[in-house]
């Protein structure tokens, strides 16, 4: 798959995750909001590289970083709500129901999570 395919698939989900924001974070990790987005962007593309083929896996994290980087600049992200769940909810979706050559679908959880202005 190329980078291009992957980055418009994951940016289809990714725009429901952002959300205008006000400023700050209401998640008890004690983490930045920009160090809570880069850790939203390692989950899912752990979870995009899981649901690969077993050859596929590292390009697959690859692009997907690379697609959500260029999408989401997490250093422009100023808050950050409920980010544990969504990271939970990627790390429990069930590969079995993704297909083949495709990524993940970002879970509700996920939904409004990140928020820049």
């Amino acid at each position: 798959m190329t980078r291009s395919r992957v980055a418009f698939r994951l940016v289809l989900g990714l725009g429901a995750v952002l959300s205008v924001a006000s400023c700050g974070s209401d998640d008890e990790s004690g983490r930045s909001p920009s160090q809570q987005c880069e850790d939203m962007i390692d989950t899912y593309c752990a979870k995009a590289a899981e649901c690969s083929s077993t050859t596929d896996r590292t390009e697959q994290a690859s692009d997907c970083e690379f697609a959500l980087h260029v999408q989401l600049d997490c250093g422009n992200v100023l808050e950050a709500r409920s980010v544990s769940g969504c990271l939970r909810a990627i790390d429990d979706v069930d590969c079995r129901s993704v297909g083949a050559g495709e990524s993940p679908p970002f879970p509700d959880a996920c939904m409004g999570v990140l928020g820049t202005n």
